[in-house]
Parts: structure tokens; C-alpha cells; sequence
């Protein structure tokens, strides 16, 4: 009995402490800094997108991949286990005539999305799929 005892006060302490240094906000870098906006960026066929800000229209390439991990999750990390399987992480580098850089990240379970744009000047965006 004695044995049964110590084995699920170390289950439940390893699970205290695991839940306790798990970072529940990878995304925390995001959410410090104020967004300067919106950006809609609208994927088109051929894995090409196109955003436009500030009046300057920005195309350039965007891939996607299944997600497997919480961490790969993000903000989508709790869902029910059926629905794992859609969640995916993407990417977008867009490139203006002017050579200016737009890089966009996301994570998108079916039609929603939670992603961020990073100008080259710093400017963070929220990311909104037209």
C-alpha cells in the first residue's frame, strides 16, 4: 500500500511542477509590444500571398506545416484532441517594389487564425486573413 502511495505523490508532484514551468505564452515577445495595425493578407494560388499596407502592396511566398507539438500550436495548444490534426503553422516572406520586407507568421485551426507581421522597421502588426 505504502508503494502505491509513494508512486501517486510523484505522479502528482511531476505533474504540479511540469504544468508550472510549462510557458503557457510562447508567444509573450507578441503580446509586450503595442501593434502599429492591421494587415490582411489574402493567399492566392500557387502557396502566393499579397498584403497591403500603408498603401504599398507587398506579394511574395507563404508555406504552411501540420502542426505536432503544443509549442508548434501556439495559441490553439488546447484543443481537443480530434481536432490536432488542423492546426497548422505558416509563413509568409512579401517583398514591395521598393525592397522593402514584410515577414507574417500564423497558426490557423480551420478558418481561425492568430498571427503577427514584422516590418523592417520594427512595426508589428496584427495579421488578418482577407
Amino acid at each position: 500500500m505504502k508503494k502505491h502511495w509513494k508512486i501517486a505523490t510523484w505522479m502528482v508532484w511531476g505533474a504540479l511542477t511540469g504544468c508550472a514551468g510549462a510557458d503557457l505564452a510562447p508567444d509573450r515577445a507578441y503580446r509586450q509590444v503595442p501593434y502599429a495595425g492591421t494587415v490582411q493578407i489574402r493567399q492566392l494560388p500557387a502557396q502566393q500571398a499579397e498584403a497591403t499596407l500603408d498603401g504599398v502592396r507587398f506579394e511574395g511566398a507563404w508555406q504552411e506545416h501540420r502542426c505536432y507539438t503544443p509549442e508548434c500550436r501556439g495559441t490553439f495548444r488546447n484543443v481537443v484532441s480530434v481536432e490536432r490534426k488542423h492546426v497548422y503553422r505558416g509563413s509568409a516572406d512579401l517583398a514591395a517594389p521598393g525592397a522593402t520586407q514584410l515577414h507574417c507568421t500564423w497558426v490557423r485551426l480551420h478558418r481561425e487564425f492568430s498571427g503577427a507581421c514584422v516590418a523592417e522597421d520594427g512595426r508589428l502588426f496584427r495579421l488578418a486573413m482577407a
